[in-house]
């Protein structure tokens, strides 16, 4: 790896490419682990017939942001 270190933009294509294949994997993960959730859940309902585990569809992209604090 030390003669690619002399090549920063490799590194770093080959860093966005490796951080693109995690976010797909943790998305497809995600995914899975709700519908399957979900499908658990189908029969669960309400007293009026509506099922109590569903979906509300998805909202537009955003970045996530934490901090942290220190005391």
């Amino acid at each position: 790896m030390e003669k690619y270190d002399k090549l920063p933009g490799f590194q770093q294509g080959l860093e966005e490419i490796v951080r693109e294949g995690a976010r797909k994997m943790l998305h497809q993960a995600i995914e899975s682990e709700v519908e399957e959730f979900i499908k658990r859940c189908s029969n669960a309902k309400d007293k009026n017939g509506y099922m109590t585990v569903k979906t509300s569809g998805y909202l537009p992209e955003r970045e996530i942001q934490s901090c942290l604090f220190f005391i």
